[in-house]
């Protein structure tokens, strides 16, 4: 039986590579990363580097399973992850190879994707009338898997309406998202119908 402790002998002897050191993950969209490491010390490689492998797995969001870059060649010491779920947090090991096999998976980095745009509305919005020259405009924010960041404020957008046309200029109020997430909009026309929308954004717009 193998003790803990002399696990690192276990791959030595083995034949397999090292652990690849001081590896790093920078974030550099919404949808990518850049992993960087360096190889393995000389002395514990046990061999040819022959390629690295990068292993992913998301913290949270839709996809929780881990996935696997395999045939990194071993000139390489960084590599762009694309298409990952936006506003994500993940954890990141990377591997070195030799002929013989994989080696230890590294200390496991954490990195989270940057933020973007929501891809969804704000939710359950409502309008009534508070008297003749004012309504209400209330809602809730975006789910929360579509709001891609944090949510720093709404936008109520409205208008007058004839004859199911906008007529007339668009009027945009900013609501901060530290406020209730209601707005009272006045200085209305009587008798008068107006289209209201809301948009929520983050950082990105």
């Amino acid at each position: 039986m193998i003790r803990v402790s002399d696990s690192a002998s276990a791959w030595k002897s083995a034949g397999w590579a090292g652990t690849p050191q001081e590896v790093a993950c920078v974030s550099i969209s919404s949808t990518t990363i850049r992993v960087s490491w360096v190889p393995p010390p000389a002395q514990s490689r046990n061999g040819v580097i022959t390629q690295y492998s990068i292993t992913y797995q998301a913290v949270e969001g839709e996809d929780s399973t881990k996935h696997v870059v395999e045939g990194i060649g071993h000139e390489h010491s960084s590599w762009e992850i694309s298409n990952l779920e936006k506003w994500t947090e993940y954890k990141v090991w990377v591997r070195a190879h030799t002929d013989v096999g994989p080696g230890p998976e590294s200390i496991p980095v954490f990195v989270r994707t940057d933020e973007d745009v929501p891809s969804a509305p704000p939710r359950k919005v409502e309008v009534e009338s508070v008297n003749s020259t004012a309504i209400r405009v209330s809602w809730k924010s975006p789910i929360s898997n579509k709001q891609h960041g944090q949510i720093r404020g709404y936008q109520v957008t409205y208008v007058k309406m004839e004859n199911n046309e906008p007529v007339g200029p668009h009027v945009i109020k900013d609501v901060m998202v530290a406020e209730s997430q209601e707005t009272i909009i006045g200085g209305l026309l009587p008798e008068t119908t107006y289209s209201v929308s809301i948009a929520a954004y983050t950082t990105k717009g």
